[in-house]
């Protein structure tokens, strides 16, 4: 009979705050990329079916909608959503970690973390959008957006930057551009980045926020996260400062 040695020692089963940070990591990339998912199933509808953004198929009262028409389900369809999620993990990921500092007791790394993260903020939205205005003005330079702006897609025709002469007009053209998208939510080579000014501002209140809580009780530091989401809800700020004032409840609450 074969001898059997036992293990001198078995793996011990992962402890629950471990895998409650495991979560916390992983859940904002998922959230980040159902958000993707749904923006990019939004400007595929804009390009190839508008009408999916109507009650219903048009001409008469008695058209039935389409399946992506119906009550909820557009709401994957027309890209708010996707707006919304991204503004959430923006105030779940920008309050996570300094307020886990403030509730263990260290203050001072939390403020260090709070000064850190704002003044990393501007250049990590700033820079990449900025490169991204660069390449598609270079493209509209070189004529690639012509053939889209000839379809019959009102999307691609208003989304489509023209070929500026003479090229000076188009260098002052690329500068103001880039200066309009952060101040009057408008870019002519980039429309889509109208949300990157308001998800700064998201990010900057839920720093303020935290800053001005830091010193409070976990459950002062709640009662004033609550009132600024409510306060949000009540002014119409639905669309981004609401969703960020929600991520810091969430943090909160663990």
């Amino acid at each position: 009979m074969a001898n059997r040695t036992a293990a001198p020692f078995s793996p011990a089963p992962p402890s629950p705050l471990s895998s409650l940070k495991k979560l916390t990591l992983v859940l904002p990339q998922g959230l980040r990329g159902l958000a993707s998912v749904s923006v990019v199933i939004t400007h595929l509808a804009r390009t190839f079916d508008q009408i999916l953004f109507y009650p219903n198929t048009g001409g008469s009262p008695d058209n039935h909608p389409y399946f992506l028409q119906w009550p909820i389900i557009r709401v994957f369809v027309q890209g708010r959503i996707g707006i919304a999620i991204f503004a959430l993990v923006t105030g779940y990921v920008c309050a996570l970690k300094p307020i886990r500092q403030s509730k263990s007791g260290n203050i001072d790394g939390a403020l260090t973390s709070v000064a850190k993260s704002a003044f990393r903020r501007i250049p990590r939205l700033f820079l990449p959008t900025t490169i991204a205005t660069c390449i598609m003005w270079v493209l509209s330079q070189l004529g690639a957006y012509e053939i889209a702006a000839a379809t019959d897609s009102y999307w691609l025709i208003t989304t489509s930057p023209v070929h500026r002469r003479p090229f000076s007009a188009a260098i002052h053209s690329l500068f103001r551009e880039i200066v309009v998208t952060w101040t009057l939510l408008q870019n002519n080579y980039d429309p889509n980045q109208w949300t990157l000014q308001p998800l700064l501002k998201g990010s900057m209140m839920v720093y303020m926020l935290i800053f001005g809580t830091i010193y409070m009780q976990q459950k002062y530091r709640m009662m004033t996260s609550l009132a600024f989401y409510v306060y949000f809800f009540l002014s119409g700020e639905g669309a981004f400062l609401f969703p960020s004032a929600f991520g810091i409840v969430i943090v909160t609450t663990n």
